[in-house]
Protein backbone atom coordinates (compact mmCIF):
# COMPACT_ATOMS: atom_id res chain seq x y z
CA UNK A 1 0.00 0.00 0.00
CA UNK A 2 1.54 3.21 -1.06
CA UNK A 3 1.01 5.59 1.42
CA UNK A 4 1.97 10.14 1.42
CA UNK A 5 2.32 11.83 4.84
CA UNK A 6 1.30 15.69 4.82
CA UNK A 7 2.40 17.76 7.83
CA UNK A 8 3.48 15.41 10.43
CA UNK A 9 7.04 16.19 11.17
CA UNK A 10 5.91 19.50 11.24
CA UNK A 11 3.32 19.34 13.68
CA UNK A 12 5.20 16.96 15.83
CA UNK A 13 7.33 19.74 16.14
CA UNK A 14 4.93 22.01 17.25
CA UNK A 15 5.52 23.72 13.42
CA UNK A 16 3.00 23.86 10.52
CA UNK A 17 3.36 23.09 6.86
CA UNK A 18 5.47 26.00 6.24
CA UNK A 19 6.74 27.64 2.21
CA UNK A 20 3.46 27.93 0.58
CA UNK A 21 2.20 24.06 1.32
CA UNK A 22 -0.52 25.77 3.94
CA UNK A 23 -1.52 28.09 1.56
CA UNK A 24 -1.97 25.30 -1.45
CA UNK A 25 -3.62 22.96 0.31
CA UNK A 26 -6.45 25.79 1.17
CA UNK A 27 -6.91 26.33 -2.22
CA UNK A 28 -7.24 23.27 -3.38
CA UNK A 29 -8.95 21.28 -0.95
CA UNK A 30 -10.77 24.05 1.02
CA UNK A 31 -9.51 25.67 4.01
CA UNK A 32 -11.38 23.40 6.76
CA UNK A 33 -9.83 20.04 4.92
CA UNK A 34 -6.75 21.43 4.69
CA UNK A 35 -6.98 22.12 8.31
CA UNK A 36 -7.69 18.77 8.80
CA UNK A 37 -5.15 16.81 6.88
CA UNK A 38 -2.27 19.25 8.37
CA UNK A 39 -2.82 19.20 11.84
CA UNK A 40 -4.16 15.34 11.93
CA UNK A 41 -0.86 13.39 11.95
CA UNK A 42 -2.42 11.38 9.47
CA UNK A 43 -0.76 9.01 7.20
CA UNK A 44 -2.83 9.39 4.00
CA UNK A 45 -2.76 6.61 1.59
CA UNK A 46 -1.83 8.01 -2.51
CA UNK A 47 -5.07 7.30 -3.04
CA UNK A 48 -6.76 9.73 -0.56
CA UNK A 49 -4.07 12.07 -1.60
CA UNK A 50 -5.23 11.44 -5.27
CA UNK A 51 -9.05 11.61 -4.34
CA UNK A 52 -8.34 14.73 -2.71
CA UNK A 53 -6.48 16.44 -6.22
CA UNK A 54 -3.31 16.98 -4.31
CA UNK A 55 -1.50 14.65 -6.72
CA UNK A 56 -2.49 13.63 -10.18
CA UNK A 57 -1.59 9.97 -10.73
CA UNK A 58 -0.88 7.16 -8.92
CA UNK A 59 2.20 4.92 -10.11
CA UNK A 60 4.28 2.10 -9.27
CA UNK A 61 7.24 2.64 -7.73
CA UNK A 62 10.13 3.43 -10.16
CA UNK A 63 7.39 4.61 -12.65
CA UNK A 64 7.72 7.92 -11.53
CA UNK A 65 10.64 9.02 -14.40
CA UNK A 66 7.95 7.04 -17.19
CA UNK A 67 5.11 8.84 -16.07
CA UNK A 68 6.23 12.14 -16.39
CA UNK A 69 7.69 11.54 -19.38
CA UNK A 70 4.31 10.32 -20.81
CA UNK A 71 2.67 13.30 -19.17
CA UNK A 72 4.62 15.83 -21.15
CA UNK A 73 4.60 14.01 -24.08
CA UNK A 74 0.23 13.67 -23.90
CA UNK A 75 0.49 17.36 -22.37
CA UNK A 76 2.17 18.56 -25.96
CA UNK A 77 -0.63 18.54 -27.94
CA UNK A 78 -2.96 20.46 -25.65
CA UNK A 79 -0.12 23.06 -23.72
CA UNK A 80 -2.20 26.16 -24.82
CA UNK A 81 -5.35 24.98 -23.12
CA UNK A 82 -2.90 23.58 -20.29
CA UNK A 83 -1.00 27.49 -19.49
CA UNK A 84 -4.70 29.30 -19.96
CA UNK A 85 -6.33 26.93 -17.75
CA UNK A 86 -3.51 26.72 -15.02
CA UNK A 87 -3.44 31.26 -15.45
CA UNK A 88 -6.80 31.04 -14.87
CA UNK A 89 -6.67 29.05 -11.43
CA UNK A 90 -4.21 31.60 -10.74
CA UNK A 91 -7.02 34.54 -11.29
CA UNK A 92 -9.71 32.59 -9.41
CA UNK A 93 -7.16 31.74 -6.67
CA UNK A 94 -4.09 34.20 -6.65
CA UNK A 95 -1.18 33.83 -4.41
CA UNK A 96 0.62 36.62 -3.96
CA UNK A 97 3.80 37.30 -2.60
CA UNK A 98 3.05 39.18 0.54
CA UNK A 99 1.01 35.92 1.29
CA UNK A 100 3.94 33.80 0.86
CA UNK A 101 6.23 35.87 3.05
CA UNK A 102 3.91 36.13 5.72
CA UNK A 103 3.66 32.25 6.44
CA UNK A 104 7.26 32.31 5.82
CA UNK A 105 7.93 34.72 8.23
CA UNK A 106 5.18 32.86 11.39
CA UNK A 107 6.83 29.70 10.26
CA UNK A 108 10.20 31.45 11.09
CA UNK A 109 9.26 32.50 14.07
CA UNK A 110 7.63 29.44 15.36
CA UNK A 111 10.73 27.24 14.73
CA UNK A 112 13.04 29.72 16.58
CA UNK A 113 11.18 28.63 19.19
CA UNK A 114 12.01 24.81 18.91
CA UNK A 115 13.48 23.07 21.79
CA UNK A 116 17.20 21.62 22.21
CA UNK A 117 14.83 18.26 22.69
CA UNK A 118 12.94 19.09 19.29
CA UNK A 119 16.67 19.87 17.63
CA UNK A 120 17.92 16.33 18.75
CA UNK A 121 14.99 14.53 17.90
CA UNK A 122 14.75 15.87 14.41
CA UNK A 123 18.60 15.16 14.06
CA UNK A 124 17.98 11.61 14.79
CA UNK A 125 14.41 11.20 12.83
CA UNK A 126 16.93 12.88 9.49
CA UNK A 127 19.94 10.34 10.47
CA UNK A 128 17.16 7.94 10.29
CA UNK A 129 16.30 8.66 7.03
CA UNK A 130 19.44 9.21 5.48
CA UNK A 131 20.07 5.30 6.71
CA UNK A 132 16.80 4.04 5.03
CA UNK A 133 17.79 6.11 1.87
CA UNK A 134 20.74 4.56 1.66
CA UNK A 135 19.56 1.31 1.85
CA UNK A 136 17.22 1.72 -0.36
CA UNK A 137 19.94 3.30 -3.17
CA UNK A 138 22.09 -0.30 -2.60
CA UNK A 139 18.82 -2.43 -2.96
Amino acid sequence: ERHATFGLPEIMFGLFPGMGAHAYLSRKVGKAMAERIIVSNKTYTAEEMYDFGIVHEIVEQGEGESAVRDFIKKSERRHSGLVGARRASKLVFPLSLEELNGITELWAETALKLTETDLKVMSRLVAAQGRIADRLAAA
